[in-house]
């Protein structure tokens, strides 16, 4: 597919990329850069120094007035109230039968205002079922407006220390803040999704350019553009959930190991009957991490099996760019996660063999 002629849609910085001499895919709706140079030496920089990611395929949807923390709390299951203006929260967007729409991250960013940031692939339907839940006017959705930059690895700080006015050692891990690098205006979040330390950036499109062209000079050599596919590398490493593999609308929030940002005692929200009794009853089987033998790599729906007998299901794997294991997540019943238990992994009826191992696969 020509990368230059596509009905897809196009992030401020796409030009950009496309110069720079990305390979572009379509992803959820937009083409984005899957990587640069190499999947390997950007997902070594983000965890040795830095790198910048393009991440507006996400969505924004903004809740406002007074009615905004009960909208947020009746749609997540995690806690919104504890949040002082200034702090985010990882949380899930569930369903009437206590499955996932969508894992978010709820942000408190001034008096009666919330940003919830979704998934790429998710904008539309929970967008959808915001619209069934209440009024048309309880939000307003500006995934179009905005760019969202992520700067992630160990000298993120020290990059976006040097372009603006704060002390960012006051900021802590999921705090969020509004400041301004030169005139351009943008929302800082100390988030992200790679295990590392980091920084979402939002701006509005139009400075999108020069935030990121001002954030790579900045950074020098010790940065680079980062694509999707170290992004997916990297969060597999630190055994973070992907929309569609690890968790999904028929999933369990406790098998999946998200149950820590279920609060069942904070009051009603959708789907919270459904969890109460999901947890009661337990599960039968849980997130698993394994190391397979050499051979080929374990990847998102393979089969598990035991002794001849299929047991589990692969939702994520890869090559590690850290140490070269081949590592992978899998559903696997509850007396087979034990660290050590030996299973096998089939593909195109090559079977071979993967240890249940610690997880996360990598540690800062």
């Amino acid at each position: 597919m020509d990368s230059h002629v596509t009905s897809s849609k196009q992030t401020a910085l796409y030009n950009w990329h496309v110069e720079h001499g990305a390979r572009m895919i379509e992803f959820a709706g937009f083409m984005m850069p899957v990587w640069y140079t190499s999947l390997n030496e950007e997902h070594r920089k983000v965890r040795e120094s830095a790198g910048a990611f393009d991440l507006t395929h996400m969505g924004e949807f903004f809740f406002r007035g007074p009615e905004a923390l009960d909208r947020i709390q009746w749609l997540t299951s995690n806690n919104a109230a504890k949040l002082a203006v200034g702090e985010a929260q990882y949380t899930l967007v569930t369903n009437e039968r206590g499955g996932i729409r969508d894992d978010v991250i709820v942000y408190h960013t001034g008096d009666e205002e919330y940003m919830l940031v979704v998934n790429a692939s998710n904008v539309a339907k929970i967008k959808a079922h915001i619209g069934e839940v209440f009024s048309p006017d309880v939000f307003e959705d500006r995934s179009d407006e905005i760019t969202l930059v992520a700067l992630q690895g160990p000298k993120a700080a020290d990059i976006l220390g040097k372009l603006i006015p704060e002390n960012l050692s006051q900021y802590p891990p999921f705090s969020v803040f509004k400041t301004k690098i030169g005139k351009i205006p943008l929302t800082v979040a100390r988030t992200g999704y790679t295990g590392e330390d980091g920084f979402e950036l939002f701006v509005e499109n139009s400075d999108a350019m020069d935030l990121w062209t001002t954030v790579l000079e900045t950074g020098g050599d010790g940065i680079l553009p980062i694509g999707l596919g170290a992004r997916d590398t990297l969060r597999l490493e630190v055994c973070y959930s992907l929309y569609g593999n690890e968790i999904g609308e028929d999933s369990n929030p406790f098998a999946a190991r998200v149950g820590w940002v279920v609060k069942l005692k904070k009051g009603d929200f959708m789907g919270r009957d459904a969890l109460i009794a999901m947890k009661d009853s337990g599960s039968d089987v849980q997130l698993a991490g394994l190391e397979s033998d050499p051979g080929p790599l374990p990847r998102h729906g393979l089969q598990v099996f035991q002794n001849g007998k299929e047991v589990g299901l692969v939702t994520s794997g890869c090559l590690s760019p850290m140490d070269g294991r081949r590592i992978a997540l899998a559903f696997l019943p509850n007396n087979l996660t034990a660290i050590g238990m030996r299973v096998e992994v089939e593909q195109r009826g090559r079977v071979t063999g993967a240890t249940v191992v610690e997880i996360p696969f990598y540690k800062r």
